[in-house]
């Protein structure tokens, strides 16, 4: 049975948190790819205060348009930034994670070279060293991501501010002598 009258939580709150969290979780993801495969061209130092950066915009966008066109008050504006930052953070964890098990079995599977001087090994692969280090870039990223989302928190609050500051409806000089 569908609703007509009003509209659920979800359709509410989670839909437009999904709407706007999931780009702003694959270019968070895009340029870390990038900057990981491209160091040459964007280095993770120049990576980090553009995804800050857009952890600021878009949940700021989000906030303007929950509150502008919904008109709601200014707390569950903030919150919708919120939730576009926690959707944004977890589809970028989930995706590097992904990444990140796929690489890894990848080199656990791959045969290793044969080193001619010393017979009886295959080479000096560690899998547990290479598990510890994506470990720990998983953990660095976890926390510029919980970051990231309290940015998506201040950026909610300044598109609430955006839409407030905004008069509701603009009359031309023109049209003012008509009504």
């Amino acid at each position: 049975m569908r609703q007509t009258t009003s509209q659920t939580r979800w359709q509410r709150y989670w839909r437009p948190a999904l709407v706007f969290g999931l780009p702003l979780g694959l270019l968070d993801l895009g340029f870390f790819a990038a900057s990981m495969t491209y160091s040459s061209r964007l280095l993770p130092q120049q990576a980090v205060p553009i995804c800050v950066l857009l952890y600021l915009l878009i949940p700021a966008i989000a906030g303007y348009q929950f509150c502008y066109h919904g008109r709601h008050e200014g707390r569950e504006g903030s919150r919708a930034g919120f939730r576009v930052g926690l959707v944004g953070s977890a589809a970028a964890m989930l995706g590097t994670t992904l990444l990140f098990a796929v690489l890894f079995l990848r080199y656990v599977t791959m045969p290793r070279p044969f080193n001619p001087r010393i017979p009886h090994q295959w080479g000096l692969y560690d899998p547990a060293r290479e598990l510890n280090t994506m470990a720990s870039v998983l953990g660095i990223l976890a926390v510029l991501h919980g970051i990231g989302v309290l940015l998506s928190l201040i950026g909610g609050r300044t598109g609430v501010a955006l839409a407030a500051w905004r008069p509701l409806s603009r009359v031309h000089p023109g049209e003012e002598a008509r009504s």
